[in-house]
């Protein structure tokens, strides 16, 4: 049987336990499971604080612990590529062979310090790092620059790629993996005192330009999850002072923290098989998507000049007063707008963003939100949607039908078993 290439899209922690998996299986059964990684930029970039999405100061909201490896079952592939996972790709192992993966701004420099200290969430730049490190050790190759175009090439998925310098270039792959928050569902394009959840963290010479500027006005977030609190955290850090609003739906933050009945749904599919969809929704909306960690909870409960406004935002606009153009924000049964030094909208991300590069089979098949839905909804258990006349493509990112944990950072072992588990299966079984 010849190798079998896969092609992931993102080089971010799904990216990295698919690329550190496939380095384990080929190394203990002496098969051929070739990852490449496509990426625009940097591994990790979307944690190094220098791509957007963060700063890179702040914490991982999930533990360590869950890291490229976690929960480590070993039935899909074995007892030896669970220990090879854990004894070379594990965050612990990681950390105590390497000081190079601690960024300077964690107050701990090794493995023993980070669990005197307590064990707390590595920095985002360190979980960069630390993506890094594993895909380097994986030998995983990495291809830096654009997809341009993704299309069929009979059975295969046949990717073009163009890099920074030099031509394009197109190679066909078995299999497909689609990883990454993708963009912001809200652009807020045409207004530089308008930001989402992306263009925030780019532009914070801006922001700061734009607070230092002499506005009266507050700061306005909209959205009550982990990533307007994120933001908001950013504030309470650097302008303690600055009046800061948050508008959302409920009127509160919740927070997300560690119970064993709770945590066990991420890394337990069998529990979750037992769900309804409505049940499995209500799941991830509380306690996913629409919460707030407790290590930037424990900033927000500090923070001098935050107030939380219940309501939804109507309409965001510029108004002439006074002379000058404000920003204001309407509310939905709010009796008058809410002036705006700045808004950011934490809606959230498009996670079908590769939509567009697909051939046009896919794209009319996933056109509408109730065609992804369906297709969400019958996802098969290697997280694979299949469009009439075309192969399998992963989408891990909309994996909730087959387990809370599979979308998100806090079941990558398990996101990996699955995905690889197709893959695997196209090897004569060991004898």
């Amino acid at each position: 049987m010849p190798a079998q290439k896969i092609a992931v899209i993102g080089g971010g922690a799904k990216a990295a336990a698919l690329a550190a998996k496939a380095r384990c299986i080929n190394s203990v059964h002496q098969r051929e499971l070739e990852i490449t990684i496509f990426e625009r930029s940097a591994i990790g970039a979307n944690w190094d604080g220098e791509h957007g999405y963060t700063d890179g100061l702040q914490r991982l909201c999930t533990p360590a612990e869950r890291d490229l490896g976690f929960p480590y079952d070993s039935a899909p592939f074995g007892a030896g590529v669970t220990a090879a996972m854990q004894a070379v790709f594990s965050w612990h192992a990681v950390v105590a062979a390497s000081t190079d993966v601690v960024c300077e701004d964690e107050r701990w420099e090794d493995y023993g310090e980070w669990l005197d200290l307590g064990r707390k969430p590595p920095r985002h730049r360190t979980f960069a790092r630390y993506l890094r490190h594993a895909v380097d050790k994986a030998q995983a190759a990495v291809r830096i620059g654009t997809v341009e175009k993704i299309e069929l090439q009979g059975d295969r998925w046949a990717i073009r790629h163009a890099p920074p310098i030099g031509p394009a270039t197109v190679d066909a792959f078995d299999g497909l993996v689609f990883t990454g928050p993708g963009p912001a569902k809200t652009p807020r394009i045409g207004d530089d005192h308008l930001f989402n959840g992306e263009t925030f963290w780019r532009n914070l010479d801006r922001v700061r330009d734009v607070l230092d500027g002499g506005s009266p006005h507050p700061v306005v977030l909209v959205g009550g999850g982990g990533t307007t609190a994120a933001i908001a955290a950013w504030f309470a850090g650097n302008y303690p002072d600055r009046e800061v609003h948050i508008v959302a739906k409920h009127g509160t933050l919740f927070l997300r923290t560690h119970n064993y009945f709770e945590s066990r749904m991420f890394s337990r599919s069998e529990a979750w098989a037992g769900l309804s969809h409505d049940e499995k929704t209500a799941f991830v909306k509380r306690l996913n998507r629409g919460v707030v960690w407790a290590s930037v909870l424990d900033v927000l409960e500090n923070a001098r000049a935050l107030v939380i406004d219940p309501g939804e935002v109507a309409n965001i606009r510029r108004e002439a007063m006074g002379g000058r153009s404000t920003l204001v924000v309407d509310i939905v049964g709010k009796a008058g707008p809410l002036d705006a030094a700045l808004v950011v909208d934490g809606g959230g991300f498009d996670p079908w963003w590769f939509r567009s590069l697909m051939p046009d089979a896919v794209q009319r098949a996933t056109a509408t939100d109730a065609q992804r839905l369906t297709l969400e909804a019958a996802m098969a258990d290697d997280l694979s949607i299949t469009v009439p006349g075309c192969p399998r493509f992963h989408v891990p990112m909309v994996a909730t039908a087959v387990g809370a944990g599979l979308s998100s950072l806090m079941a990558l072992g398990e996101m990996s078993d699955a995905v690889l588990s197709c893959y695997w299966h196209q090897f004569a079984p060991i004898v």
